[in-house]
């Protein structure tokens, strides 16, 4: 199965003023004042029809690698995702999504 990549964020078609960073895009221009008080979530789900279905992890903001950090002098947000602790089976897809007041 060839894996399947679909980026929505503001260059990308998406919500604006989200943007997806290195390593999982290139470098994008942003525009737009940057807001350190958004706290948002990540959720990881599996990808059942064109929605989510059961959710494999969130990530909450938080000072260690597993939360959503802020960065407030390179103005973003940040979350490592340890793949390897997890049981992901390629041949199913994930999504990445990142909320911000449940939206």
């Amino acid at each position: 199965m060839v894996p399947q990549q679909l980026i929505s964020d503001a260059v990308h078609l998406g919500k604006p003023h989200l943007y997806f960073l290195p390593p999982m895009v290139s470098a994008p221009v942003v525009g737009g004042v940057f807001d350190p008080a958004l706290a948002p979530n990540v959720e990881i789900c599996v990808l059942s029809g064109a929605s989510c279905g059961s959710v494999l992890t969130t990530f909450v903001p938080g000072t260690t690698s597993t939360n959503v950090r802020l960065d407030a002098t390179a103005q973003h947000y940040i979350v490592n995702w340890h793949t390897n602790n997890f049981d992901l089976d390629p041949a199913k897809t994930y999504r990445i999504r990142v909320l911000v007041g449940g939206v």
